[in-house]
This record gives structure tokens, C-alpha cells and sequence, in this order.
């Protein structure tokens, strides 16, 4: 999925698809996660081939540390983008 994700973000925003006015920091953003997710993913498998279960499994933490360091990198946008536009509560 995050495969899927990826390709269809980086076409979205080479094409000219995204709107222009977005915050450019948050394009980045998006494009680091896109870029970086799959590879841990692929890397995994990968291992898989290679180490036990075990070790591959607790390669899946990459992607947690991924968003971590993302969001860490990116901490001044937090809170600046409402997502969702409709009722809370639901």
C-alpha cells in the first residue's frame, strides 16, 4: 500500500496536480514518507530470505522510527493542517 501510495503521490505532484498554494514544507514532508516507507518494506523481505522471522519482524520498527524522525524533522507543521473537514465526534 504505502507501494500504491507512493507512486501515485510523486505523480500527483510531478504532474502539477497538487494545488500550488500548499505549503511547500508539507509537500516535503508527504514526499519523504512516500519515498522512505517502501524501501524499509522491501528491505524486510528482503531479509527475510537471509534472518528469522523474528529478525525480520523487528525490522518493521524501521517504518515506526521513519515516521518518527519525519515527524521530528517536520515538527513545526504539526497542528497547522486540519485533514479532515467534517463534524467531530463522528
Amino acid at each position: 500500500m504505502s507501494l500504491a501510495f507512493g507512486l501515485v503521490w510523486f505523480t500527483a505532484v510531478l504532474r502539477g496536480f497538487v494545488d500550488p498554494s500548499a505549503d511547500p514544507r508539507l509537500i516535503r514532508m508527504l514526499s519523504w514518507r512516500a519515498a522512505l516507507v517502501p524501501p524499509v518494506f522491501v528491505g524486510s523481505a528482503i531479509l527475510g530470505f537471509f534472518a528469522t522471522r523474528t529478525a525480520v519482524e523487528y525490522s518493521w520498527l524501521a517504518v515506526v522510527l521513519v515516521f518518527i524522525g519525519i515527524a521530528l524533522a517536520f515538527a513545526d507543521l504539526r497542528g497547522r493542517f486540519q485533514l479532515f473537514s467534517g463534524p467531530r465526534g463522528r
